[in-house]
């Protein structure tokens, strides 16, 4: 038997994370793009961790976070939604909830500043862009992602919905 990817649930799931996605770097806006980002909507990359599924959501709400207010606009879209998606992939199968950070601040340390490089922006040698934007992927993963994680795993519905994803609830 194979599990159904599309199922109300799961679109749910995914439009849910999108939609917080987007609206944590529209509202911290200011700090999400640049040299030293500390964007906040990427502690939500701890979601697939939870829900699989999710790191389409993720893949959606960079996309079009980083297509309306990027400055490098389709660029930014489409090399850091993409990031986002293939660390979103590689969280849903970690099973070490200490190591779930790691993709993303690994990932978008070194595809953010292909977008600075790609946009004709690259404003200091690949290496030290790389390391500053991975400063503030460790703040934002690890500082509140993490937190985040810690939290999520103790809401009982959550324990539920992950490990019988299936069952339905009232």
């Amino acid at each position: 038997m194979t599990k159904k990817l599309f199922t109300t649930h799961n679109i749910v799931l995914c439009g849910i994370v999108a939609a917080a996605y987007f609206a944590l770097v529209a509202i911290f806006q200011l700090v999400s793009f640049g040299p030293f980002q500390v964007r906040v909507a990427e502690m939500l990359t701890v979601m697939p961790f939870f829900f699989p599924v999710t790191a389409f959501g993720l893949f959606v709400g960079c996309f079009f976070a980083n297509l309306i207010f990027s400055p490098f606009g389709i660029i930014d879209a489409l090399i850091g939604g993409t990031a986002s998606l293939v660390a979103g992939l590689i969280v849903a199968n970690i099973r070490i909830k200490w190591l779930v950070p790691v993709a993303p601040i690994v990932l978008n340390a070194f595809a953010v500043p292909i977008v600075f490089l790609a946009a004709g922006e690259a404003w200091a040698p690949y290496f030290i862009m790389a390391a500053l934007v991975g400063g503030g992927q460790v703040l934002a993963c690890a500082g509140f992602g993490f937190p985040l994680l810690l939290t999520l795993e103790r809401i009982p519905i959550v324990k539920q919905l992950r490990h019988n994803p299936d069952k339905k609830t009232a």
